[in-house]
C-alpha cells in the first residue's frame, strides 16, 4: 500500500530539490507506479519509475520465438504490474496472433506464462505479464500459499538473507569466487523458482537448489547489456543524458497514451527517453477488462496517494476498499486496522 513509504519519500524529495533541483530520482521502489504517482504528483523533483517485468516478458517472448530484441517491435501498456502485451512483430510481421495460438507451447517454454488459462488469453487478444496472475486468479493464488505454507514474498526474504549471509562470510575469508559463487547460486534458484509458490503452491527450490548444485558456478558476466532492474535504470540513464536516447517502458506521466486516464496519471508505457526528458509514446487498443481493471486501480492509487498526503487513515481504508482484490469497505478497515497495530511507529502520521 506504501502508506509507510510515501512520507519518507516524499520528505527525501524535499531534500533532493534543494540539492540537485535538476535532478532526475530513478525510482525503483515498490510499488513503483503508486510511489511515482506519490512523487509526481506532489513534489518538485522530476521522476521515472522503472521495473523489468515488461521487458524481461518481451524477452521471453523473443527467445520463444527465436529472435533477437533488436529485430522485435511491440505494443505494451497498463500500471506497473498490470501490464499486457497487445502487438509483437518480428522483422515487421506481426505474431501476437501466433503467440496466442501456441499458448500451449509458450507455457511449457517458460513457466512465468502457466499461471494463465490459454482460452483466456486467447479470447483475451493480448498477454498478459505475470502480476495480471493475481487479478485473474485470486482464488487460486490463496490456495496456493495456503498448501505452500508461505508466500512468495516469504521465499524471496530468505533467500536475500541466505544470500547476504553468504556474501558477509565469504567477503571476510577473503574468497571473491566464494562470494560470486553465492550470489549466482541464490539468483539463480529465485529465477528458477519465480512465482512458483504463488502460482503452484511449491517453491520447488530443493529441485532448483539440485541443479545449480550440480552445474558448475557462472563466471561474471562481462559487457552486453545489464538485465532486471539495474539494465532498465541504465537505459534511462542513458537517454536523458542524450548519450544513447531510445524508446524504454517506464513509469510516467500518461500524458495522451492512455485515453481513459487522467494526463498527470502515472501509467506503464513506452516512452521515448532523451535528454529533454521523458515523452509517453501513442500505445496500442487495450483489451475492454483490463481497461477496466487499469481504472479502477488507479482510482485506488489516487485515493491512497491522497490519504499518505494528508495522514488521513478513514481515507485509506475507503481507498482500499476500491481496490479489485478487496471484497469490500468492512474488510479494508479491518485490514487497515491491523496494518497499524503491525507498524504503527511508521504510521503514527495516520489519524
Amino acid at each position: 500500500m506504501a502508506l509507510r513509504t510515501i512520507p519518507v519519500l516524499l520528505s527525501y524529495c524535499e531534500i533532493l530539490s534543494r540539492c540537485a533541483p535538476g535532478a532526475v530520482l530513478i525510482n525503483f521502489t515498490n510499488p513503483a507506479g503508486l510511489i511515482t504517482q506519490a512523487v509526481s504528483l506532489h513534489s518538485s523533483v522530476r521522476v521515472v519509475g522503472v521495473c523489468d517485468t515488461p521487458s524481461s516478458i518481451l524477452d521471453r517472448l523473443a527467445g520463444f520465438l527465436g529472435a533477437g530484441r533488436d529485430r522485435v517491435s511491440s505494443s505494451y501498456a497498463g500500471l506497473n504490474h498490470l501490464g499486457w502485451i497487445t502487438a509483437f512483430a518480428v522483422d515487421g510481421q506481426e505474431l501476437i496472433g501466433t503467440l496466442l495460438d501456441r499458448y500451449e507451447e509458450l507455457q511449457r517454454f517458460d513457466h512465468v506464462f502457466a499461471a494463465f488459462d490459454p482460452a483466456l488469453v486467447r479470447r483475451l487478444g493480448a498477454i498478459p505479464t505475470e502480476y495480471v496472475y493475481y487479478f485473474y486468479e485470486p482464488t487460486r493464488y490463496v490456495a496456493a500459499v495456503a498448501h505452500a505454507g508461505a508466500s512468495r514474498g516469504a521465499d524471496v526474504l530468505r533467500l536475500n538473507s541466505e544470500l547476504l549471509a553468504g556474501i558477509a562470510s565469504a567477503f571476510d575469508a577473503g574468497g571473491v569466487e566464494d562470494a560470486w559463487s553465492a550470489y549466482s547460486t541464490l539468483m539463480g534458484v529465485r529465477r528458477d523458482t519465480y512465482m512458483r509458490t504463488d502460482t503452484d503452491g511449491d517453491n520447488t527450490q530443493a529441485q532448483a537448489r539440485a541443479r545449480r548444485a550440480a552445474a558448475s558456478p557462472a563466471a561474471p558476466a562481462g559487457g552486453g547489456r545489464p538485465s532486471g532492474y539495474e539494465g532498465v535504470a541504465l537505459q534511462v540513464i542513458d537517454g536523458l543524458t542524450a548519450r544513447r536516447p531510445g524508446e524504454v517502458i517506464v513509469n510516467t506521466r500518461n500524458g495522451a497514451s492512455l485515453g481513459f486516464l487522467d494526463p498527470d496519471d502515472v501509467v506503464e508505457v513506452p516512452a521515448l527517453v532523451h535528454g529533454g526528458g521523458v515523452s509517453p509514446l501513442a500505445v496500442g487498443q487495450l483489451p475492454r477488462s483490463a481497461i477496466g481493471l487499469i481504472t479502477q486501480t488507479k482510482e485506488y492509487e489516487r485515493e491512497l496517494v491522497e490519504a499518505a498526503v494528508t495522514g488521513d487513515a478513514g481515507l485509506a481504508a475507503l481507498a482500499l476498499a476500491v481496490h479489485p482484490l478487496v471484497p469490500g469497505v468492512t474488510v479494508a478497515r479491518e485490514m487497515i486496522s491491523e496494518y497499524r497495530e503491525r507498524h504503527g511507529p511508521h504510521l503514527a502520521y495516520l489519524r
